[in-house]
């Protein structure tokens, strides 16, 4: 990626919920930012804070960097499941808070994710109506819609070699909610024969090895499902959108340009985490 773009401050808190959620636009312009992960007692729902770097943030320090966001994995969930708020504090987030932006729902097995926004939870078929639902249902707000799918090829144990991932961004149309705006997918990282292992280019932006360090490429093709090996192999990529990597324990840089939003860039990221025998 180069240099980055300078991006517009916000004012308030209506202007920065606007620039994590809007992608970013398509003229040049990318974010560079830090994921720190904060461990929770034993080591076990830890919280994740995305910072947007700032001029004396550097690549293993954070700086001036300001938080953008935050996630906390639920506790008591039967799937990987976190709940995502805006204001950066570093305290629960909840479905009840001002800052609740949006959720990253897993299957079981973690190798598809689902990114919905703050909407109405839709009414479960077969639950009783009154009369009374539909101004209740107006003053809650607008229903919840998905915004993203990440799905892992499935690599039981990491026997097919490094992780293979897409993410399928989906549009804003009313009648079509499933439609697929852009379809990113993850580079495939080469043999080095002298460090013995697969090896991708981040710029010097990435400083430590790691199963989670990967980058998303938009190949122009939209294919459902996830991709197998022989896919991402054939398929001719074109433009880097993605980078994400570890520079220390808990500390690791993310870089992401269009079509992709703070919110949805944070997501794949939080997608990485999860260790399954599916897809190791």
């Amino acid at each position: 990626m180069s240099c980055p773009a300078p991006l517009p401050p916000w004012a308030d808190a209506r202007a920065r919920r606007k620039f994590t959620l809007e992608a970013l636009p398509n003229d040049g312009t990318h974010a560079r930012c830090h994921v720190l992960r904060k461990r929770g007692p034993l080591g076990v729902f830890p919280t994740y804070v995305l910072y947007l770097d700032g001029r004396e943030t550097t690549t293993a320090t954070l700086g001036d960097a300001v938080p953008i966001l935050v996630a906390r994995k639920r506790k008591k969930s039967k799937c990987t499941h976190y709940v995502i708020g805006d204001d950066g504090a570093e305290r629960a987030v909840n479905e009840a808070h001002a800052s609740y932006v949006g959720k990253l729902k897993a299957n079981f097995i973690g190798t598809h994710f689902e990114l919905l926004d703050s909407g109405v939870r839709p009414r479960a078929w077969g639950a009783p109506r009154h009369l009374d639902d539909e101004a209740d249902d107006e003053e809650q707000g607008p229903p919840r819609r998905a915004l993203a799918n990440i799905r892992y090829a499935v690599n039981v144990l990491g026997a097919g070699g490094p992780r293979a991932l897409s993410v399928s961004l989906l549009g804003d149309d009313v009648d079509d909610p499933n439609a697929v705006a852009h379809e990113l997918e993850s580079a495939r990282p080469t043999w080095n024969p002298s460090a013995q292992a697969y090896v991708l280019n981040f710029n010097g932006r990435v400083t430590r090895p790691s199963v989670k360090n990967f980058q998303l490429v938009s190949s122009g093709l939209a294919a459902a499902g996830a991709p197998s090996r022989a896919d991402a192999e054939s398929r001719t990529l074109t433009r880097g959108v993605l980078q994400f990597g570890r520079v220390d324990d808990d500390l690791f840089t993310l870089d992401f340009a269009h079509p992709l939003s703070p919110l949805t860039a944070f997501a794949a990221c939080l997608s990485a985490f999860e260790s399954k025998f599916a897809r190791e």
